[in-house]
């Protein structure tokens, strides 16, 4: 299929979804954005005076104008255009959450230099000051980008803008797989409509699967991550994260069993075990930290080595990997030696003296911790590791650590009550999410671990169903769970990089598949990856079980 024929298939789809569009004096104002695997995407802009000009208008330029070669393209037609002063649109940028200014800008009036929403935030047009505690516009940015993708522009004299012209768009997408029209809208926008469904959610999981894949160096360390719009390197390394993402790797087998996945998990493993653990009378620590002065041990790093291990051999299998479960058995040891008698947890010892350097970090760690050992126990059957969950809940269970709502916590609790069906143990996994549902509804970020809370949760009400303890339904809304979870599903793909995203960053090829988190300008780091698959492996059982399908 030829650039000409992708553009034919996305402007006629385009005229048929467009109910409104804007008129700038009697011209209609077209984008036309073409695609390339390892660069950005070339943005024209239109000014046509009906849909059949700028049909002709557009097709010729392709003629004339075409030299690399192209792997996709977009069409965006103008519907709307509000005026706004500049001092009013700084106070806007100002009180609107980074990258979540979801509409076009143009800089005059007659849209000389009008940019798309994904133009803005693909090149880092908007900044924050912290001295001066206000969003501002990254001139230099905005006249490199003009110089590199915008040539035929001129440069824009800032400060004779008093005025911008804040636009939507209504566009869409076109590659060798045929034209997909796009959403618009506050949260949405520029992202394509599509339905959820078990092929749906197991792409988003395979292609996920893949970068994690791709991440993973030969020799067994990831690439940890980048800043997406100019592809900088997050030049730091955390072997929780390390770890945490092999364990969703592992956990995607489970829906796309992959050789080259189970690979990488065992790679990414031997990596952990042979580089960076430290042998102790109390077991097996990991080192964690980048440079000698910053090394430590740290709960939660052991705790997601536990899981990773676990969770290699329950897919793998046990046969030929019991040096595994032995190092999972020892690391699981020096967990010991973070918890106190009474349950509770201390989170950070010094590397070499193991003297204790925080007592506390982050409360994540000790519902991963807590995880861990119910994991090991479900392979291993050592009543010590049980043991020692039971302490660390009557600690959570006495200080309320439902507060924390920690989705480790919810799949710990959903894994302890099918071993110890306690009414104390259902009534806290409930409380864990009961107090948040509306503000998981609510949440316009993607933080994919909402969805991971949410299923634990209905795993868990499913439990309870069945025990004893039904009375304990009446803690929590069953029905605003499911919306709940099926509307994070859904939402959460505003953080997927679809090729149509991923076209407007540097290096689109490195990104497509991948996730990413957008207020950390556009951060995709393995762990980011790892919450979303986690997410959607236990998403797809939900639509497995239901047969749903979320338009």
């Amino acid at each position: 299929m030829s650039i000409h024929n992708w553009f034919t298939s996305a402007f006629t789809q385009l005229q048929q979804d467009t109910e409104t569009s804007f008129q700038l004096r009697g011209r209609l104002v077209f984008f036309l954005s073409i695609g390339y695997a390892d660069q950005r995407a070339a943005v024209i802009p239109f000014r046509s005076a009906s849909w059949k000009a700028a049909k002709r208008d557009i097709e010729a330029y392709l003629t004339s104008s075409m030299a690399d070669k192209p792997v996709s393209i977009k069409v965006d037609v103008v519907t709307n255009v509000e005026p706004i002063d500049g001092a009013a649109f700084l106070t806007l940028l100002t009180k609107t959450k980074k990258n979540y200014m979801r509409r076009g800008i143009s800089f005059d009036a007659d849209f000389h230099h009008a940019f798309m929403e994904q133009e803005v935030l693909g090149n880092a047009f908007i900044r924050f000051s912290k001295h001066h505690h206000r969003a501002y516009i990254a001139e230099q940015n905005v006249h490199r980008y003009i110089s590199k993708h915008r040539p035929d522009t001129k440069p824009i004299d800032f400060q004779n803008v008093h005025a911008v012209y804040l636009f939507d768009t209504q566009g869409v997408f076109c590659d060798e797989r045929g034209p997909v029209t796009l959403l618009t809208g506050a949260y949405d926008n520029g992202r394509r409509q599509e339905s959820l469904t078990e092929k749906s959610v197991e792409q988003l999981i395979q292609t996920g699967q893949q970068k994690l894949c791709d991440m993973l160096q030969e020799s067994g360390e990831f690439q940890y991550g980048v800043f997406a719009p100019f592809s900088t390197p997050i030049n730091h390394y955390n072997m929780l994260r390390h770890a945490s993402s092999l364990y969703a790797l592992a956990e995607s087998c489970d829906v796309h069993r992959d050789p080259e996945a189970l690979n990488a998990v065992k790679r990414g493993l031997d990596f952990l075990l042979q580089e960076r653990t430290v042998s102790h009378p109390h077991g097996l620590f990991v080192r964690d930290g980048t440079n000698p002065d910053t090394y430590e041990y740290k709960l939660g790093t052991n705790a997601a080595a536990v899981l990773a291990l676990t969770k290699y051999v329950e897919v793998a299998g046990r046969n030929g990997n019991e040096a595994y479960v032995e190092a999972a058995q020892k690391l699981a040891m020096a967990m010991e030696f973070f918890q106190q008698p009474d349950g509770s947890f201390q989170h950070v010892f010094e590397y070499e003296t193991f003297e204790l350097k925080e007592a506390f970090r982050i409360v994540y760690y000790e519902g991963e911790a807590a995880f861990a050992w119910m994991r090991l126990y479900q392979l291993d059957q050592d009543d010590r590791w049980l043991n020692n969950v039971k302490s660390a809940f009557d600690h959570f269970i006495a200080n309320d650590y439902w507060k924390h709502h920690d989705h480790w916590l919810s799949y710990c609790t959903n894994e302890l009550v099918k071993i110890v069906p306690e009414r104390a143990y259902f009534k806290f996994g409930l409380q864990n999410a009961a107090g948040k549902l509306d503000f998981m509804y609510e949440r316009k970020t993607t933080y994919p671990t909402f969805l991971e809370l949410l299923l634990a949760t209905n795993e868990l009400i499913q439990r309870v169903k069945e025990s004893e303890h039904a009375d304990l339904l009446d803690l929590i809304d069953e029905d605003a769970v499911m919306r709940t979870i099926h509307l994070r599903a859904d939402y959460q793909r505003n953080g997927y990089f679809y090729p149509e995203i991923a076209m407007y960053m540097k290096h689109p090829d490195t990104l497509a598949g991948g996730f990413f988190i957008r207020h950390h300008s556009f951060r995709m780091r393995i762990d980011d990856i790892e919450h979303y698959v986690s997410g959607y492996c236990g998403y797809i059982n939900i639509l497995k079980r239901a047969g749903v399908v979320i338009s």
